[in-house]
């Protein structure tokens, strides 16, 4: 009888050691997995996709408003894989960042323009300061640029699709005529100059190549 009640306690014991290290197994795993993300924030005030995969080309999961906490990935392309409400996607990293957005931050600069604004369709506008343009890309190292320069201010999107630096839309130009860090009228607002490129090269007179997500 002894022997029959000492094999079944050896028993107990055995199935409570083994779901414990199962146990443990999982939790191990799921922390090396959460220890893979950073935590992000949305960063576009008119909301932002997040895609079944790395592209434009892909379906829309859900869009996500200003400030939405996200998990990431950076695999080193231009798109996070990201993790919301148990779902994996993917959001472009234009749209994510490491610090909410101030959304007390007035969305319209000082200057007033009444006169054409650049817009996707017409693709170039003649502004208050002449020729401008419009680009896309991915501006974390132009901001990175900004603060290491001494310039403060947060990085956001505006809800027309303007990439703004805290009060200022960002824009391009040739530095010659506008030098780093000023600020210039554009047809959009008020404008840091904060980059500069081969259109700057090969354009003649006042050229501004606007930083838009469009």
């Amino acid at each position: 009888m002894n022997s029959l009640k000492s094999t079944v306690q050896f028993a107990i014991i055995i199935l409570v050691l083994s779901f414990l290290w199962a146990f443990n197994r999982v939790n191990v795993h799921a922390a090396t997995e959460s220890d893979c993300y950073n935590v992000g924030y949305t960063t576009a005030k008119s909301g932002v996709n997040f895609r079944t995969g790395p592209g434009t080309e892909y379906d829309i999961i859900d869009t996500l408003e200003l400030n939405t906490s996200v998990a990431y990935i950076d695999n080193g392309s231009n798109w996070y894989t990201v993790i919301f409400e148990d779902q994996t996607g993917y959001i472009s990293k234009n749209y994510v960042d490491n610090e909410q957005v101030d959304t007390n931050v007035e969305e319209v600069s000082s200057s007033i323009w009444n006169g054409p604004k650049l817009t996707s369709f017409s693709g170039i506008c003649y502004g208050p300061s002449g020729k401008e343009t419009y680009y896309n890309m991915n501006m974390s190292q132009v901001v990175a640029n900004l603060k290491n320069k001494g310039y403060s201010g947060d990085y956001w999107v505006r809800s027309d699709g303007v990439k703004m630096f805290g009060n200022y839309v960002m824009t391009a130009a040739r530095y010659a005529d506008h030098p780093y860090g000023s600020v210039v009228a554009t047809s959009l607002g008020d404008a840091i100059v904060c980059d500069t490129g081969g259109f700057a090269t090969y354009n003649s007179g006042v050229a501004l190549d606007i930083a838009v997500s469009w």
